[in-house]
């Protein structure tokens, strides 16, 4: 039809093009000899012949300062963003590469700004997420999804069964990137992710109930790009490598026990139970008849914060820091205070960090310990590892999740660092080992009363050491969350 397609050489589309024309012109089918052979001379061609490479991109690109999206529709239209307004194009400048999974977009609605803020709030009926902080920082990270050179935003849906966490997975996925499979079970080995994330723009994980800390790196990694290598199939010493980088979204139950590193990079929301259940049917009627005017209303959006992008000056530099410029100018386009998306997205990684301190019993236990210390007047607690660990082996029998060696606590006590100095815990290792191995000197903010000097904890059983023993195994989980307020105020 005169369109212009970009296809890998190894691609069924290809094949199919070429079976295509073989028909057309000699009415002959395609050999597979001759298949590969003509596979083989444009594949020469294309690595030698070729002066120019372009890069290729799938479903988001960008030239100069201007995106693209690729509609996925069958005459392969893109839409074109740029400072301040978008249009569509018959033709795509660059390369776009499409996969058998990818799906065709509405042809969105143009729209003004003033409408596009009114419009995009239509998206909350189909994503579960009901506070203004949480909404602005879930649209601003769907916002970095429409762009392919920058580091994207780790996102993270939880709560209980019924509250929509499938659901705000796959719409927030389709509203730009929509696939035949949107949601993929717990993937557990890292060249699988890596596969998995080259074949899609927007990588969604469902109904996870553990990340191990090897895939928390790997999702790290994939998000702020990455590669994988492995032996190429019947050689000895030929490696093959698999570069990602692309957004990843994930749903669960609440309790994961995730990484700082991890936390540092993402955005997380727990969604309450849904009492009114709307039927498949309806809900997707309603859906496809509000997509072009929120797909339109997201890229005029977005398009106005590209315009306002280089007016924005950060006071703080967080670790995602495009997602915070982009962020902070999505909120000057629909006239909030930019520095407020700092702000709200520090809360959201606090309230994270928090969650995770929740998630490891370790690292709760030493949290309740320091606030009983701290109220009686002392500011800091010097020990050996090994004497910790042996206070927390005590209670292995009592409670899951506890460290099994001096070197599982030390990774815990590394891993819940961040959160615990976000409520006023440092924890100071020595940089040489003593006779009894490495000492923690744990330091928190004093209250009112008189401080204590610190002296080094033994394995002796003083009131202290009973007092820590008395509180972990009188441990409840259902009060965590009420005590962690505490603890913070």
């Amino acid at each position: 039809d005169g369109v212009l397609q970009t296809l890998s050489v190894e691609s069924q589309g290809f094949h199919d093009w070429l079976a295509f024309h073989a028909f057309n012109k000699y009415n002959l089918p395609l050999r597979d000899d001759v298949a590969k052979q003509v596979k083989q001379l444009i594949s020469a061609n294309c690595r030698f012949g070729q002066k120019e490479e372009s890069k290729i991109f799938m479903r988001v690109g960008e030239c100069a300062g201007t995106y693209y999206l690729d509609l996925g529709r069958p005459d392969w239209s893109v839409v074109c963003i740029k400072k301040g307004g978008w249009e569509i194009l018959t033709e795509s400048p660059i390369p776009m590469h499409r996969t058998s999974a990818m799906q065709a977009l509405p042809l969105p609605t143009k729209t003004s700004l003033k409408d596009a803020i009114k419009t995009i709030k239509k998206l909350w009926a189909f994503v579960n997420v009901t506070d203004e902080p949480s909404q602005h920082l879930l649209l601003a990270a769907s916002l970095e999804d429409l762009r392919c050179d920058t580091d994207y935003i780790l996102r993270q849906f939880s709560g209980t069964e019924g509250s929509g966490k499938s659901e705000a997975t796959i719409k927030i996925r389709s509203l730009i990137d929509p696939v035949a499979c949107g949601l993929k079970g717990a993937i557990k080995d890292r060249e699988s992710l890596y596969i998995a994330g080259y074949n899609n723009h927007i990588l969604t994980l469902n109904n996870l109930s553990n990340i191990t800390p090897d895939m928390q790196d790997t999702l790290c990694e994939m998000a702020t790009g990455g590669g994988y290598s492995k032996r190429t199939n019947y050689t000895d010493k030929g490696e093959s490598v698999v570069q990602v980088k692309c957004p990843v979204i994930w749903n669960g139950i609440p309790e994961m026990n995730l990484q700082g590193d991890v936390i540092d990079r993402m955005i997380s929301f727990e969604l309450k139970r849904i009492t009114v259940v709307s039927e498949r049917k309806n809900l997707d009627a309603s859906w496809e008849k509000e997509h072009p005017d929120l797909l339109g209303a997201l890229l005029t959006i977005f398009s106005e914060s590209l315009r306002v992008l280089p007016t924005i000056k950060l006071k703080e530099t967080p670790r995602m820091v495009s997602y915070a410029m982009l962020g902070s100018a999505m909120y000057k386009s629909l006239g909030l205070d930019p520095e407020q998306f700092g702000e709200d997205f520090k809360q959201n990684k606090k309230r994270a960090l928090l969650s995770a301190i929740e998630g490891s019993p370790a690292a709760y236990a030493l949290l309740k310990y320091v606030q009983d210390l701290r109220d009686r007047g002392q500011t800091e607690w010097y020990g050996s590892l090994g004497a910790l660990f042996s206070l927390l082996t005590e209670q292995r029998r009592l409670t899951q999740g506890w460290p099994t060696s001096v070197k599982g606590l030390s990774n815990i006590l590394r891993k819940s660092e961040t959160g615990l100095k976000l409520i006023g815990i440092d924890i100071e290792r020595d940089s040489t080992s003593k006779k009894d191995g490495y000492y923690l000197r744990i330091k928190w903010q004093p209250n009112s009363k008189k401080p204590k000097k610190a002296k080094p904890a033994t394995l002796k059983k003083t009131n202290d050491t009973r007092d820590l023993l008395k509180l972990m195994s009188g441990l409840k989980r259902s009060s965590l969350e009420a005590e962690l307020e505490v603890a913070i105020n």
